[in-house]
Formats: C-alpha cells, sequence, structure tokens
C-alpha cells in the first residue's frame, strides 16, 4: 500500500490538475541573506520578514501600502514564533568586503497574519494557489541555447517565485520538449509553440524569456507571459539580482489578481468531493476524467490522495442536484451519506466500487 501511495504523490505532481498546494508553513516564513548570525535578529530583520510573509499570504503588494499595515509592522516581533539560521552557498560583499552568506528563516503566527490582513480589508490567497511553468533561453557570447533548470539562474527565478508563494513546474528539457520547442522558436518567443510544449506540464500560466548578456556583463531581457490564452509581451535590463524577482512579482501580481477577480477562491469556496476506496493509478483517471465530462462542471481541482482517499474541489457552473444526478450516472459511485442543499461548507462523500 505504501508504494501505491508513493505513486499517487508522484502521480499528482505529473498529471493533476493545474492548482498546486504551497505547504501553509511556507506560506508564514520568510527567508533573508545576512552577512553573520546575530543571534535574536534585529526589528529590522523581522519587520522586512513579515512584509514578505504578508505580500505573500495576500498575494498583493499594494497591500504593504495600507495604513493598518504600516501601524501594526512596527511591533512585528510580536508575531514572530522562531527564528534559525544555515549556511547559504554564496557570498555576499558587505562594504566590498566578500563574506560567507547565511540564511535567516523567520516562522510567523499565522492566524495573527491573518487577523492582520483582514483588518486591512484583504482577504488570504489560500494555499492552492495557479501554477506557472517557466522556459528560458539565453544568449552568451554568441551561443543561444536552454538554460539548465539546475543552473544558477533558475536559482534565482525558484527563490523569487517561492517567496511570492508561486507554484513552479520547471521543464525537463529532454527530447521531448526539445521536439515540441526548439531552441529557435523558444527565443523567438513563438507563443503557440511554446503553449503547445508546456501542455504537458498542466500549468496555469506559461512564463518564457530570452536573455542577452551584453559586454557590461548586465543582461537585456523579453519575456513573454501566457494566462488563459492571452499573450502579454514586456522587456527589461539589467542584473540577474534585480530583473529576475521584478518579472516573478510583475507575472504573480497578475496570475494572483486574475485569481482574487474571477470571485472563485481556491481556499474557501467550491464543491468539495471526497472519495475512498481508491486503490490504483486506473482508479484516479476513471474519477477524474468522468467528473470533467459533467457538463455542469468547468474544473476539477485534486485537493490531498490520502491513504485510498481522494478529495477533489469541483468548480459548478450549475446547481447541486444536477451534479449529484450526473455523479448518480456512475455506478461505480456509490453515496455514502446525505448531504444538504447549500454549497457552503459542503463535502459529498462517495466510495468508488471496482
Amino acid at each position: 500500500m505504501d508504494s501505491i501511495r508513493v505513486f499517487f504523490l508522484f502521480l499528482l505532481v505529473i498529471i493533476s490538475p493545474i492548482s498546486v498546494a504551497v505547504a501553509s508553513e511556507e506560506l508564514y516564513s520568510s527567508e533573508q541573506l545576512v552577512s553573520r548570525q546575530f543571534g535574536e535578529p534585529s526589528l529590522k530583520q523581522v519587520r522586512q520578514g513579515l512584509q514578505d510573509v504578508l505580500v505573500k499570504v495576500a498575494g498583493n503588494r499594494d497591500v504593504l501600502s495600507k495604513p493598518v499595515i504600516l501601524e501594526r509592522t512596527r511591533n512585528a516581533k510580536r508575531m514572530l514564533q522562531q527564528f534559525g539560521y544555515r549556511a547559504a552557498q554564496q557570498a555576499i560583499e558587505p562594504d566590498g568586503q566578500a563574506k560567507i552568506a547565511y540564511i535567516l528563516r523567520l516562522d510567523f503566527d499565522s492566524r495573527a497574519v491573518d487577523q492582520m490582513l483582514e483588518a486591512a480589508g484583504e482577504r488570504p490567497l489560500g494555499a492552492l494557489r495557479p501554477s506557472l511553468v517557466v522556459w528560458l533561453a539565453a544568449q552568451q557570447r554568441g551561443q543561444r541555447d536552454y538554460v539548465s533548470p539546475d543552473g544558477y539562474i533558475y536559482d534565482k527565478v525558484k527563490a523569487a517565485a517561492a517567496k511570492r508563494g508561486l507554484p513552479l513546474r520547471l521543464p525537463l528539457l529532454d527530447l521531448s520538449d526539445q521536439r515540441a520547442l526548439p531552441v529557435s522558436d523558444l527565443w523567438g518567443l513563438f507563443d503557440s509553440s511554446i503553449q503547445d510544449a508546456s501542455a504537458r506540464y498542466r500549468a496555469d500560466a506559461v512564463l518564457a524569456g530570452r536573455m542577452i548578456q551584453t559586454s557590461s556583463g548586465n543582461w537585456r531581457y523579453e519575456w513573454l507571459l501566457l494566462q488563459g490564452g492571452k499573450p502579454q509581451r514586456f522587456s527589461g535590463n539589467g542584473s540577474l539580482n534585480s530583473e529576475i524577482p521584478e518579472v516573478m512579482d510583475q507575472t504573480a501580481d497578475k496570475l494572483f489578481a486574475a485569481l482574487k477577480g474571477s470571485g472563485f477562491s481556491y481556499r474557501l469556496e467550491g464543491l468539495a468531493v471526497r472519495i475512498s476506496s481508491v486503490n490504483t493509478l486506473s482508479d484516479y483517471i476513471d474519477i477524474v476524467d468522468y467528473m470533467k465530462s459533467i457538463t455542469a462542471v468547468t474544473a476539477v481541482h485534486t485537493v490531498m490522495m490520502q491513504e485510498n482517499t481522494l478529495e477533489l474541489m469541483i468548480e459548478l457552473d450549475g446547481n447541486l442536484e444536477q451534479f449529484e444526478h450526473a455523479l448518480g450516472l456512475q455506478p461505480q459511485l456509490v453515496p455514502t451519506e446525505s448531504v444538504g442543499q447549500d454549497l457552503t461548507g459542503l463535502t459529498l462523500n462517495y466510495r468508488w466500487l471496482r
């Protein structure tokens, strides 16, 4: 049974619907690069960490300008639960002198953070968030090639995405990827080729970039964001340390704004369906495929697979009776308890018969 559980975890990464859950403990923590271990972090460091967490949880950089937030972040240390240091794999240069760096991790009280946001009129975005696949090509010394997801450039992409709580899916750059998206097409930022190559990663949005290193060592960038089938193009120039975080911030702002503006909260709304006796990969695929085939269903999100129980979040364009009727047409789905008619907090429970 453990092997089935492990296989399901792999399956949810590869073929599950596009929304991805961010671990809640990561949403309420922040990390900073520091030159040494000071013992207890300074008020400035804690305040910066709390600001980072507020932006990450709210999904909105503008939250920091709200008067309630400005006032309450003055007492940031009251919300700090714990902190720790670990050695970093890089050096920093304070005062022009290179020194081995440390990473300071700050963990904040999630309830206090949520209450602060609510006082400012903001609602936490939630842990289940839209995902992004990122393709990069670079030109160095006249040569154009893919940027390896294992290299230092993607390390900066991953760090910037983690700071915003934005789930990433990185391309494998295997033969399938290279056939679907040659370097020339990626360099040309051809949206149709990029969209087709990204289909295997089942992400909500796609970010593609081409980077040219100049003689000064800085970079020029052209970016393409594909969101909801609509291409958005923008450009920039500067160092990796400045441009990568900025473009990831812009991307997160766009994705999260669309999520907030849709009127649907991945965290708070939707119809939960819990199905027991899901024992095999085939069971999972059959269930999800059937849910997607129902006319009233607009989206199916995998929330959890634990032991042999699958939990789905269903978006409906119709009423509960229509959906339950459609489920009743599938003889392998057997209801295990009666349900009410109000969608708020509702969970439908079924058992899968094989």
